[in-house]
């Protein structure tokens, strides 16, 4: 995990950019695919293993 964009409790729309990612080869940016508020973020920083969850949001 690179950067956060957003913080716990945002309220974010569909389409929104989350993060970047950052691997040996590109840095991304991810975008949510959801609307709602950010409940939970994982931490910067830390290595985010393949299928980890990275955040929650709450629809709304």
């Amino acid at each position: 995990m690179k950067k956060w964009h957003v913080n716990e409790g945002d309220l974010i729309k569909e389409g929104a950019i989350l993060c970047e990612l950052e691997n040996e080869e590109a840095l991304l940016e991810f975008e949510s695919a959801f609307e709602g508020v950010i409940l939970y973020t994982y931490p910067t920083g830390v290595i985010v293993l393949p299928n980890k969850e990275i955040c929650k949001i709450k629809s709304i």
